[in-house]
């Protein structure tokens, strides 16, 4: 009964710097995740620029490319930001009490959330719009 009490006393003890690393952890698998497509959507892109006539899909597939580059550039740049959070909130191998966590992290925290939503938020509708033109560049399947 007083292990229990002391584990949980520990842990709501810490629970603000666990719930900000498990954020962090989750934002950095997204991050992966993101650059991963943003790669297989520029050579998909650049496959469709390579193998189709119109101009104007040529032209778009060239636009996105150069978004989809600035996109991954955002993460990258976002990355460290993450990792130098993630140290402020472990100390050792346990999580700083939460009178640690100090005001100026908690403000951090909550503008790489805004950074991470803002950028999830351009990838999703702009992969969208590369799927809708790789769709566009598929063959048509004879009858």
């Amino acid at each position: 009964m007083l292990l229990t009490n002391l584990e949980q006393a520990s842990s709501s003890m810490t629970i603000k710097a666990k719930y900000y690393t498990d954020e962090l952890f989750y934002w950095a698998a997204n991050i992966i995740f993101y650059k991963r497509e943003i790669n297989y959507l520029q050579l998909e892109l650049t496959k469709a620029i390579r193998n189709t006539h119109p101009d104007t899909v040529a032209v778009k597939a060239t636009k996105h490319i150069t978004q989809l580059d600035s996109i991954y550039k955002n993460f990258c740049l976002v990355e460290p930001e993450l990792r130098e959070q993630v140290l402020l909130l472990i100390s050792g191998n346990t999580f700083v009490k939460n009178t640690t966590v100090r005001e100026q992290i908690e403000k951090e925290q909550k503008m790489l959330r805004q950074k991470i939503k803002h950028s999830e938020k351009e990838y999703i509708c702009l992969s969208n719009d590369c799927y809708n033109i790789l769709y566009e560049c598929r063959p048509l399947a004879i009858a």
